[in-house]
């Protein structure tokens, strides 16, 4: 997931999307320099709405699309006892119970807070 945010929000970053040992490899460092400008709210909130659509880890399409092509995954059925591997956890998952974007305007003392009750897949009116 660190991977598909830093993809998002820095695309011009070549950073492995995979890798042996996460602490032994340190494949990500703990900043990037973004472009000016192109983070914004609608990027944040399409990043929190992410799962890996358009990239080979894509939980929308194929074997990996699940029922009609939905990204949740709830339990794994029988069949999937039996695959040797796991799927990758969205950034967007069922279990997310509420989103929060804080966005502090120029020259402003007033922050505007959003939410979303429901799952941020699920919610296309934070934009």
């Amino acid at each position: 997931r660190m991977w598909r945010i830093y993809s998002l929000l820095s695309p011009l970053s070549d950073l492995p999307s995979i890798y042996e040992d996460y602490v032994a490899a340190s494949p990500y460092p703990a900043t990037l320099p973004v472009q000016p400008s192109t983070v914004n709210k609608s990027l944040v909130f399409r990043t929190m709405r992410d799962f890996y659509a358009g990239t080979k880890y894509a939980l929308n399409q194929g074997m990996a699309g699940g029922y009609a092509g939905t990204p949740t995954r709830w339990s794994p059925g029988p069949g999937e006892q039996e695959v040797h591997g796991r799927w990758e956890r969205p950034i967007s998952l069922y279990r997310s119970q509420i989103s929060f974007v804080i966005e502090m305007p120029p020259r402003s003392s007033s922050p505007t807070e959003l939410s979303s009750p429901p799952p941020p897949h699920r919610h296309r009116r934070m934009d």
